[in-house]
């Protein structure tokens, strides 16, 4: 008598079918979890935004015009303070207002 524990196939089809109904085993045990993981990855590659047609990605991308130390980003703070004043003419309020004016007369 030989030592070990015997064989389970005589041949690799019978190694190859008896993994097989193995695999099918297991999907059918966890069927549910595999569809709904497929069906959220499938959602999420197809509802991205997709270009219009005709459209095309800019060829460069913009620079980046970040500030890096603190008198730039100074500057910009001031800057972008005058624009806002230049807009808003000194008074926010009577800015909202005229916005709301505008479009309450073009849409109506």
């Amino acid at each position: 008598m030989g030592r070990g524990r015997p064989c389970l196939y005589k041949t690799l089809e019978d190694k190859a079918a008896a993994n097989r109904a193995k695999s099918m085993r297991s999907y059918h045990k966890q069927k549910y979890a595999i569809n709904t993981s497929r069906r959220r990855r499938y959602h999420a590659d197809t509802s991205k935004a997709k270009p219009l047609d005709g459209a095309h990605p800019d060829a460069a991308a913009l620079p980046n015009t970040d500030p890096v130390d603190t008198p730039g980003w100074l500057r910009l703070v001031t800057h972008s303070q005058t624009k806002f004043h230049a807009l808003t003419k000194g008074s926010t309020r009577r800015f909202i207002d005229s916005l709301y004016n505008q479009y309450t007369t073009n849409n109506h």
